[in-house]
């Protein structure tokens, strides 16, 4: 079983990409692509060093300006498809280090259960930052990770009026299926791309990895996520550096890329896939556009951020990608 990773890395994060070379080498990956998303010349520079360390195996690309992640991800499994052989990719982020035997616990799992290479199915890689997939499999409720239908950015008036019932979690469930993934862990056998296509870069930025994960549960396949098969974040997303409420990623970034493709995309997503009453969602809109008011007059230096987050709430809501 032959498999290539594919990553798509940008500004000046040579360093830890480093250390996920170093691990993929390891364990034993026959092919990795690197797709540099318009990085600065210094990056490049050590980029290209350590190809030259790895050229058996390391196929750089280089993107002449950052196209987002959609994209990158897009030309690097493309470069697979069309001047590779290996007949598995695994998808990582620039900072996803894996862990002793992650990629072996893949290769054993897909090989037990004899996953015809035309089936729609992907696994994905357990990432310890990201709890809330292991809850989802452990509670056997694959659409966790997404909440409940007609919710406004993760939100539901829902959980304001009553109090959640847990759902208790069974420990020993290691492996099960989620609804959608990220990028980085995806791992399935190259043919599903004929399927499924490829990201849609219309995304530029957050958002694309669930819709394009979402397509395999959509066409009745499954992703599932295998626990063994471990990741370690170097580095912590922007969408995980929150608390309990889903706005204050908002006033732990000054990207207003990152907000508002953030707001616009993830609006865009819930809209096409998961709004069945439109009446409910523009409410769980209106209640959560009003708590966030209230939470940026709290904390007043952020203010000028509201008219990022409303106008991507207003692409969002036009349809806008």
């Amino acid at each position: 079983m032959n498999v290539a990773a594919v990553t798509v890395t940008y500004s000046n994060r040579a360093h830890l990409l480093q250390k996920v070379v170093a691990g993929l080498i390891k364990a034993g990956i026959n092919a990795l692509v690197v797709v540099d998303n318009g990085s600065p010349d210094s990056n490049h520079d050590c980029l290209v060093e350590l190809q030259k360390s790895y050229s058996d195996v390391l196929h750089l690309i280089r993107l002449d300006k950052n196209t987002g992640s959609a994209n990158g991800y897009k030309v690097g499994m493309e470069y697979v498809l069309n001047n590779l052989t290996e007949e598995f990719i695994w998808l990582l982020d620039d900072d996803n280090l894996p862990e002793g035997t992650a990629l072996e616990e893949l290769k054993v799992y897909w090989c037990q259960n004899s996953f015809s290479s035309d089936k729609v199915t992907a696994l994905l890689s357990y990432r310890n930052d990201r709890p809330k997939f292991k809850q989802a499999i452990q509670t056997k409720q694959p659409y966790a990770v997404l909440g409940l239908k007609n919710s406004f950015l993760g939100f539901h008036i829902v959980n304001l009026l009553k109090s959640k019932t847990k759902v208790k979690a069974d420990p020993s469930i290691s492996n099960g299926v989620v609804a959608v993934a990220p990028y980085g862990g995806l791992f399935f056998h190259r043919r599903l791309l004929s399927l499924i296509g490829m990201p849609d870069t219309n995304f530029y930025l957050y958002g694309d990895d669930y819709d394009f994960s979402y397509r395999i549960t959509n066409l009745n396949g499954q992703i599932e996520l295998i626990s063994s098969s471990i990741i370690q974040d170097l580095e912590t997303s922007f969408h995980l550096k929150k608390e309990k409420k889903s706005w204050n990623r908002f006033f732990k970034t000054n990207s207003s890329d990152r907000i508002f493709y953030s707001v616009r995309n993830g609006i865009w997503f819930e809209k096409h896939y998961f709004v069945i009453s439109k009446i409910v969602y523009f409410t769980n809109m209106a209640v959560y556009l009003l708590l966030l008011l209230v939470q940026f007059l709290l904390q007043p230096k952020h203010l000028p951020k509201l008219k990022i987050v409303l106008k991507g709430v207003q692409a969002g809501i036009k349809g806008r990608k």
